[in-house]
């Protein structure tokens, strides 16, 4: 059973510069270095710091909602979401994301307890998006004509993810007990 597992965990750890070697092979490298060359230097410094700042509230979110478990150290969830997002980004719709849950596991907290925060914190990025949408999408309805029925779309499924998200934290919340709450972020 042990060896099953290496093996696996070997599988696992070639898929990504194996899907890496696939694509790169499928492109025309070439044009690529030629886009790079033309890239203003300021702009991609300013969209690298965007992404690494958006990366870093992203792990402190994490951490937050890990909190109502247990502490853990930040660096601990940090390396465990970079391990997430290596494998959110090889998997349709970020599946991948739950593979941190796998660094994060202790002998102190299941896994269900674990993966119920990386839901809600999906939960959290589903929401900002519909939300950056709907206004998007109201503010651009007249140039991008766009109807008043998918704007009531847009906004039951945001009414309806942020009304399921707060019952995921109503659920973590009765699991730990309130007495437990004020010692879980002091």
């Amino acid at each position: 059973m042990i060896a099953f597992k290496k093996k696996v965990k070997w599988a696992l750890h070639l898929i990504g510069p194996v899907i890496f070697v696939l694509v790169l092979s499928k492109m025309d490298l070439r044009k690529i270095s030629q886009l790079l060359m033309t890239v203003n230097l300021k702009y991609l410094m300013l969209a690298i710091l965007c992404q690494i700042i958006s990366n870093l509230f992203k792990v402190m979110r994490w951490d937050i909602l890990l909190r109502f478990y247990k502490r853990y150290d930040f660096y601990r969830v940090l390396e465990a979401s970079l391990y997430g997002s290596v494998f959110a980004a090889i998997t349709p719709g970020r599946i991948g994301e739950a593979a941190k849950v796998k660094v994060i596991k202790d002998s102190c907290l299941s896994y269900p307890k674990i993966i119920s925060t990386v839901i809600i914190d999906r939960m959290f990025d589903v929401v900002t998006v519909i939300l950056a949408g709907y206004i998007g999408a109201v503010f651009l309805r007249k140039v991008i004509n766009v109807s008043g029925l998918f704007l009531g779309m847009c906004a039951l499924a945001g009414v309806i993810c942020i009304v399921l998200s707060i019952f995921l934290i109503k659920r973590i919340s009765c699991s730990i007990g309130p007495e437990n709450m004020d010692k879980k972020f002091a």
